[in-house]
């Protein structure tokens, strides 16, 4: 399942609260500018979010059973916590006024809409230029769910002509173009489980702002935050192996 949030702007659409990629700068993201929309796929999330619901429960019922004796347990949460925040939360695409940026575990990439040739949602989101194919792990699909689309996609027949960027063509349930109030209303919760509704909206949002993106380059850049949270979640299981 995939989940579309549009962020209220000069494109329309409504608005979506700030996160992560908001707060916290570097150059992919200087580069990238105002966000626009964002795509997640829910379930990763919620299970990053039970995770870290759960580490918080077991500290507060750790230092509330045994104080100071729960030090141990503590150091375990702690890692489990931001493991999860790195794997399953932090991954996200999110489209901005100057391309695309994807955000993975530890290195962010940004892809200028001018530099994106191909767009196909496989296990991750695959994203060609002209030089390489970049991979976004906030849009991914498991290998059960590519085999139905596969044998899904056999089954159906082509229409129209080829716009060079997906490898799917089928029609679409909503029409991404439409730009009004209530066709938003519909875009902002579409879940789809072959994933075309993804694949089509960057292609829009590609022959719309490629003209005005010209000359950019993209950029990949590693990201300290996740670094520093995955060496602190290191140093927490040594210290509950050690306590």
């Amino acid at each position: 399942m995939i989940t579309i949030w549009l962020q209220r702007s000069s494109y329309g659409g409504r608005c979506e609260t700030g996160g992560y990629g908001d707060s916290v700068r570097n150059a992919a993201v200087e580069a990238a500018g105002p966000r626009t929309e964002t795509f997640v796929v829910p379930m990763g999330r919620y299970l990053g979010y039970l995770v870290l619901g759960a580490a918080l429960v077991l500290i507060v019922l750790g230092i509330e059973g045994e104080g100071t004796g729960s030090l141990g347990l503590i150091g375990f949460c702690v890692a489990f916590g931001l493991v999860a925040w790195v794997v399953l939360i932090r991954p996200q695409v999110t489209a901005h006024r100057n391309g695309l940026l994807m955000r993975n575990m530890l290195r962010d990439t940004f892809l200028p809409w001018a530099s994106i040739k191909s767009c196909r949602v496989a296990q991750t989101l695959q994203i060609g230029t002209r030089d390489k194919v970049y991979h976004g792990l906030g849009v991914s699909k498991s290998a059960r769910q590519a085999a139905r689309e596969r044998r899904r996609a056999r089954r159906q027949e082509p229409i129209g002509p080829n716009t060079g960027l997906s490898s799917l063509q089928f029609p679409m349930k909503t029409d991404l173009d439409d730009k009004t109030e209530v066709n938003l209303v519909m875009q902002e919760h579409v879940i789809k489980d072959d994933f075309v509704h993804t694949e089509r909206r960057i292609e829009t949002l590609v022959r719309e702002r490629t003209a005005a993106t010209q000359g950019q380059s993209p950029k990949v850049v590693w990201d300290p935050v996740p670094i520093v949270a995955l060496v602190v979640g290191v140093a927490g299981v040594v210290f509950g192996f050690v306590h």
